[in-house]
């Protein structure tokens, strides 16, 4: 299996997991404003109790998931803005621990690591399968089956979006159906 299967069952892990949540969301959102950054899926969620008011809509959480099915994928510099309130890759373990491999030995410069801070990062997890650690999980190679998102805890500090609400309303509505 090759980077387009993993990159499917990737896709198809997020949307099973955005379906499970209470969010509208969109894939492939081109967002013209910033001069055609394309994420891979966006989701906004909000709470407005009793009553939608233009505040409470405004403070709306936006989500942005890129999937990084492999190391040069996550290399070639695409889809690393942070231009949500949460910034998401979606990886493999074996690829999560390439990139974390590269940073402790000094390997990345500082363009590949801004995509790295203050984002989550969930990885497929076949929880069917009994193993000791992560290292004894079997490779991903794009199942969907039996796979769930597992999201790794994330100490990162909230980083407030620079965009308007609105303006990601748009787009995702011009990307088409979202559920």
């Amino acid at each position: 299996m090759g980077r387009v299967e993993i990159t499917a069952g990737l896709s198809a892990l997020i949307e099973r997991h955005l379906a499970s949540q209470t969010c509208l969301w969109s894939k492939e959102v081109s967002i013209d404003q910033l001069e055609g950054c394309r994420p891979d899926y966006v989701s906004v969620s909000a709470y407005f109790g009793k009553f939608a008011t233009t505040a409470a809509i405004e403070r709306a959480l936006v989500t942005v998931y890129e999937i990084k099915s492999c190391l040069a994928d996550y290399k070639s510099g695409f889809g690393l803005n942070a231009i949500g309130d949460q910034n998401i890759l979606v990886l493999p373990y074996k690829v999560m621990m390439q990139i974390t491999e590269l940073i402790c030995d000094g390997k990345l410069d500082d363009h590949d690591k801004a995509g790295v801070w203050g984002r989550a990062y969930p990885i497929p997890v076949d929880y069917s399968l009994k193993y000791s650690s992560p290292h004894d999980m079997p490779d991903y190679v794009g199942q969907v089956d039996g796979w769930k998102l597992n999201f790794i805890p994330n100490d990162s500090p909230y980083v407030s979006r620079n965009i308007a609400l609105v303006v990601i309303l748009w787009a995702m509505m011009y990307a088409g159906p979202s559920h």
